[in-house]
């Protein structure tokens, strides 16, 4: 937060920009971030400087000397939008697969499926910040949403093209909708000045939903032609047809294209046969041409890491205990923690966590913001 304040002062910035110039640093120093000598990484707090620093009084002409850095100056960006997964690694390492066939030129579409609550978001948003630094890669999110009525045909990519626009870059986005695909373009009026607008308007007349499958499909293809993009999706399971269709269409080009397609959705909302998701899903799988990642409960092992690595000092029982009571939901778990330290049965001293009850009366509960998803 410092380093956001402090280099782009009243200017919204996304936190993996800070990650992004971080890694130009790195290299510009020739620091190695296995082994720094100026930026050190703190996982899950942000940066610090680390390297040794001369003061020169050009007016006494006096000998430098050297001021303490490690300890009291100290610089944080943090970058963490919430708890690192436990147990997810072979997920993980999956997605680090899918990416490096993507940027081999190898277009990807991984399903990642689990119960709500059982860390989907969670993971994704761990693989995005691990290579935020990647400066060849773009990311482009949008999310479905439970629909009451006569939802917008394409609501969440045209959101995912809006992330993008906001991205550096972003004229470069604009000109490659314009020139391959100006009948999205038409969809974003905010990203177009006037005559723009009047131009690509004249451009789109009688334009039919098949050409507007083209049109993304080659904006696409010449996007990633100069770097990766990986468009991620939200809550599929609610997706309009016009989403699937459009999925099924991307996923289904011949052609070379460094995109990384990923979708979660929940099962359970999937209890129909002739759920269009489901057949996708499963035309997807017979062609290979899909990857799907069903997210299993965490284990107690799993929990006893979370634990250690988000509450350190607490008793190692209280690991299984939160795991028999939450069966290894990670949403459930975390609200669990949230409620004891709201009810002030967990404190923190000194940089450890005491449990403030006896372990044998502890009474976990289910915590009211809860009640209403289970």
């Amino acid at each position: 937060q410092a380093l956001l304040e402090g280099v782009w002062p009243g200017i919204y910035v996304v936190e993996s920009e800070v990650k992004h110039y971080v890694g130009k640093l790195r290299k510009a120093l020739g620091d190695d971030p296995k082994a720094p000598q100026f930026i050190e990484t703190i996982r899950r707090r942000g940066y610090r400087f680390i390297g040794e620093i001369t003061v020169r009084d050009s007016r006494s002409g006096s000998e430098p000397t050297v001021a303490p850095t490690r300890d009291s100056r100290v610089a944080w960006a943090s970058l963490a939008s919430g708890p690192e997964p436990s147990g997810r690694e072979a997920e993980l390492d999956q997605l680090q697969q899918c990416l490096h066939k993507t940027l081999s030129g190898e277009r990807q579409v991984c399903f990642i499926t689990g119960e709500p609550g059982i860390g989907k978001t969670t993971l994704v948003s761990a693989f995005l910040k691990d290579i935020a630094t990647h400066s060849e890669i773009g990311i482009a999110r949008g999310q479905c949403l439970e629909g009451y009525g006569a939802g917008e045909p394409y609501m969440p990519v045209l959101e995912a093209l809006e992330t993008l626009y906001g991205a550096p870059g972003n004229r470069r986005v604009v000109e490659c909708l314009s020139h391959y695909a100006p009948s999205w373009l038409l969809q974003m009026p905010g990203l177009l000045e006037s005559a723009e607008l009047e131009d690509i308007q004249r451009r789109t007349q009688g334009v039919i939903r098949e050409r507007m499958l083209r049109e993304l499909a080659q904006f696409f293809e010449a996007l990633t032609a100069e770097w990766g993009l990986i468009l991620w999706i939200e809550d599929l399971h609610w997706a309009d047809d016009s989403t699937l269709g459009l999925i099924a269409y991307l996923a289904q080009r011949p052609q070379q294209a460094r995109l990384l397609l990923i979708g979660t959705y929940r099962p359970v909302e999937m209890y129909r046969d002739d759920h269009p998701l489901k057949r996708l899903r499963a035309e997807l799988q017979a062609q290979g041409r899909c990857a799907v990642f069903p997210l299993q409960a965490l284990s107690e092992a799993a929990v006893a890491d979370y634990l250690e690595a988000q509450y350190p000092g607490l008793p190692p029982e209280l690991a299984g205990m939160i795991h028999r009571h939450t069966e290894g939901n990670a949403l459930f778990m975390v609200r669990v923690l949230e409620h004891l330290v709201t009810q002030e049965w967990l404190a923190q001293s000194d940089n450890q966590w005491v449990l403030q009850v006896d372990l044998k009366t502890l009474e976990l509960g289910i915590p009211d913001n809860l009640w209403e998803l289970i």
